[in-house]
């Protein structure tokens, strides 16, 4: 049975140390990513760093981008789409930008080629062609 973890913050959820895969709330504890959500079950660290990896956090440690998996987790995955609260109303944009992916995509599914939208948004073809693969990726879930 795995001890019980007191934090002595008044306002724990707000604690730079707390960590979230979208689901479940973890904390790192002696060298082990507990779950807060699970009765302090212990995680597969490497399975979830492979998604906290994708979070950049401020000096202090707070959370200010995402960069969201375009492809399945574990395949190479260059950090092209990024997610932040300040740029484009966190809506997805290319990185270095604020286009949207959306837009970008609107524009492919109205049969504007990968090289013209490059071209439009003085972009590289492969930053329009990782918004394209975003943008399946959300409309599959969906």
């Amino acid at each position: 049975m795995m001890e019980q973890v007191k934090l002595k913050k008044d306002r724990p959820l707000l604690t730079p140390g707390f960590l979230t895969d979208g689901i479940d709330l973890f904390i790192e504890h002696s060298g082990l990513l507990l779950s807060t959500t699970e009765g302090g079950q212990t995680r597969i660290r490497q399975m979830l760093e492979r998604y906290l990896d994708r979070i950049e956090r401020s000096p202090k440690g707070f959370p200010i981008r995402l960069f969201p998996f375009s492809r399945h987790a574990g395949d190479d995955d260059a950090r092209k789409i990024v997610i932040a609260p300040t740029v484009a109303f966190g809506r997805p944009v290319l990185i270095g930008t604020s286009i949207p992916t959306a837009a970008i995509f609107d524009r492919f599914l109205a049969g504007d080629p990968i090289t013209d939208l490059a071209r439009d948004y003085r972009v590289k073809d492969s930053l329009i062609e990782e918004a394209i693969r975003c943008e399946q990726v959300k409309a599959l879930a969906a």
